[in-house]
């Protein structure tokens, strides 16, 4: 800050100071305010927008990473396994399900060829009214 000279006339007023305030003789002369520093519209834009660059980076990266490397554990899943069986052996006519899928109790997942059977229970009829 730059010392001023202050010059005390006997009874007149000194011209009037920067900052408007006159000197008048007999008073103690104060020393005006420090000038205060203003932040230029632009300055606090520009600050915020470093330090969400700062945030915004790293976190950019991480999921980067995340997205590129697949992370596995070791688990143990139980499931619910039978073996499917038919109660006769024959000739698949039909197929009503596909691999993977979920099916319940009951659920019909082939037909087998039967024309030997119905031939079997035919014969088995004519016996019978045969009798």
């Amino acid at each position: 800050m730059l010392a001023r000279k202050l010059e005390v006339g006997r009874g007149r007023e000194l011209p009037a100071e920067p900052d408007g305030l006159v000197l008048r003789e007999g008073e103690p002369a104060r020393e005006s305010a420090p000038l205060r520093r203003r932040w230029r519209p632009g300055a606090g834009s520009l600050v915020a927008l470093v330090l969400l660059a700062a945030a915004l980076v790293p976190a950019f990266l991480w999921l980067q990473h995340q997205a590129a490397f697949v992370t596995s554990r070791n688990a143990m899943v139980r499931a619910h396994l039978s073996e499917p069986g038919a109660r006769i052996a024959g000739l698949v006519k039909a197929v009503h399900v596909d691999a993977g899928d979920t099916v319940q109790k009951g659920d019909t997942l082939v037909e087998l060829e039967d024309r030997h059977l119905r031939a079997e229970v035919e014969r088995a009829r004519s016996e019978h009214a045969a009798l």
